[in-house]
């Protein structure tokens, strides 16, 4: 799936219905996002890419899942464990399907970028995020303009977990949150 020009030409009708499914799962359902990863042998905090569907419909994630499997695209299969509300009410049962990693995200958004109503800006951030990235070393630093497409994307997604650690800060900067802060962030 190198050129998805030369696959989009031999598609079939039945790929082209699929395709359609995918997107309009991950436009409804979909996360699209970055997961803060740390390592003992790492100073700086990393960040790994992620493309999920989560639904309690087992059958319409198995359905994706497959979908994904058979377009070439490597792909997970979860069941989130019983999750209760505070009340201990069980939830019901959710399904994850999910895509990790940077080549393996790269290549779904090289081919589902296009066909994306909803996400397309997030996809369009993260895509520049991995390709920015992939000129780099893994211990490299993050500059602005990568904290900037990180950021994007979770204002996009409406997280509310404060501003992303800007390079020149400290770790023992970035623990603190001043209380002006905290009234800005929840605004």
């Amino acid at each position: 799936m190198e050129n998805t020009q030369n696959q989009q030409a031999i598609l079939t009708i039945d790929d082209a219905l699929e395709i359609g499914y995918i997107a309009g799962a991950v436009d409804g359902e979909g996360s699209l996002g970055f997961q803060k990863c740390y390592t003992k042998c790492l100073a700086n905090e990393r960040y790994s890419v992620r493309i999920r569907i989560c639904n309690t419909d087992k059958s319409f994630c198995a359905r994706l899942y497959f979908s994904l499997k058979r377009l070439g695209f490597p792909a997970h299969f979860e069941e989130v464990g019983q999750r209760y509300s505070k009340t201990k009410r069980p939830y019901k049962r959710s399904y994850t399907v999910g895509i990790y990693g940077f080549k393996r995200c790269k290549h779904f958004l090289q081919f589902f970028e296009a066909h994306l109503t909803v996400k397309w800006k997030q996809a369009h951030f993260m895509r520049n995020f991995i390709d920015s990235r992939e000129t780099k070393k893994t211990h490299d630093i993050y500059d602005d303009y990568e904290l900037g497409l990180i950021q994007k994307v979770r204002d996009l997604n409406q997280y509310d977990k404060g501003p992303v650690k800007r390079s020149s800060e400290t770790n023992e900067q970035n623990n603190v949150m001043s209380v002006e802060d905290r009234v800005q962030t929840s605004k």
